[in-house]
């Protein structure tokens, strides 16, 4: 057997078609057909090597949804033919304390889709079926395959720093992330406030739940919100004051990234200090919290907005990505042409 991927074979290149022998499966992995797969931001990143940590040739991909189509003898829980999501994550040592707490994000053996295997750019993935994930009937495949990312990491945030109903939050973008965060804060009962660059945005903000819409042209306009909000999450990757924000959060109050600024950020400590504010920061998530997002997802109608291309348009997909044209996020399929 085998499969066909799409594969970045050195930093920065174009992605091309490339036939891969289908091993024997170990006894703890399965063979999935790959339906969808959504592309990541942080595709772009693994691609350019941006993160100093790509091994070339590289399969990017992982946000994936298939199903089943072969399982090692040790694979239990799952049935042949059964639609599964396969996120970021794809192996932890399972022994260590921070596994044994259900904490596998930590662990210091973890390993990535795209990193210690191949992604979901391809017609066929081999993953650890320990990290596979069923999925809700009531989420079509191409609003799911976005959520094994981007639904995760917000909804992560949000739960493990606990943020509760009637709490005031503040999100930082409206991307691929940030249009998320707003469905699923709203979902919460929070008063959600979204700050763009974007005016444009402002009447899908308000079709989401938003609350408020701030265009940031200026840092001034952060002024009138001076203590007026317990959590901001930050969901981009460009570098920007977040000055204002920290001034922004009411005592003890949470600024919160899940975007990767691209430069070092500079803030006043004191800023910190007066109000007992602090600054935090969340991977995206674990197996638990992966379950209860898409039972919280599905529950609460939570859906991205997204755009189908087929898999062949990977290169133009990406191009999209990183010119910041993916309104919001951009799900290959296999089963268009």
């Amino acid at each position: 057997m085998e499969l066909t991927a799409y594969v970045a074979t050195a930093a920065k290149s174009l992605l091309i078609p490339q036939k891969f022998a289908i091993a024997n499966l170990q006894s703890n992995q399965v063979l999935i057909a790959v339906s969808h797969c959504g592309v990541c931001r942080s595709d772009a990143h693994f691609i350019d090597n941006d993160w100093g940590d790509s091994h070339f040739p590289l399969v990017p991909g992982h946000e994936v949804v298939g199903h089943i189509v072969a399982m090692g003898e040790a694979v239990s829980g799952f049935k042949t033919g059964e639609r599964v999501g396969v996120s970021w994550q794809q192996g932890a040592c399972l022994q260590c304390e921070w596994c044994l707490q259900g904490k596998e994000e930590f662990c210091h053996q973890l390993q990535g889709v795209c990193l210690n295997c191949k992604g979901g750019f391809a017609d066929q993935v081999v993953v650890d079926y320990r990290f596979i994930y069923s999925l809700p009937e009531t989420i079509a495949s191409i609003y799911v395959a976005p959520l094994l990312c981007a639904g995760i990491t917000v909804y992560h945030a949000l739960t493990v720093f606990k943020v509760q109903p009637l709490m005031r939050v503040g999100i930082i973008g409206m991307g691929g992330l940030g249009h998320l965060a707003i469905q699923f804060a709203k979902a919460m009962g929070c008063k959600v406030s979204v700050f763009s660059s974007s005016a444009d945005k402002f009447m899908e903000a308000k079709q989401l739940g938003a609350d408020d819409f701030i265009h940031v042209e200026n840092p001034h306009v952060l002024e009138a919100y001076q203590e007026q909000l317990d959590f901001v999450l930050s969901t981009i990757y460009t570098n920007i004051s977040y000055q204002g924000y920290l001034e922004a959060l009411r005592p003890e109050g949470k600024l919160c990234f899940v975007g990767i600024p691209n430069k070092p950020v500079a803030i006043s400590i004191f800023s910190l200090i007066i109000g007992q504010k602090s600054i935090c920061a969340s991977p995206m998530g674990n197996r638990n919290s992966m379950k209860a997002m898409l039972e919280f997802a599905a529950k609460q109608q939570i859906r991205p907005l997204v755009e189908v291309m087929p898999m062949k348009a990977v290169n133009e997909a990406l191009a999209k990505v990183r010119a910041g044209q993916a309104r919001y996020r951009i799900v290959l399929s296999n089963e268009i042409n």
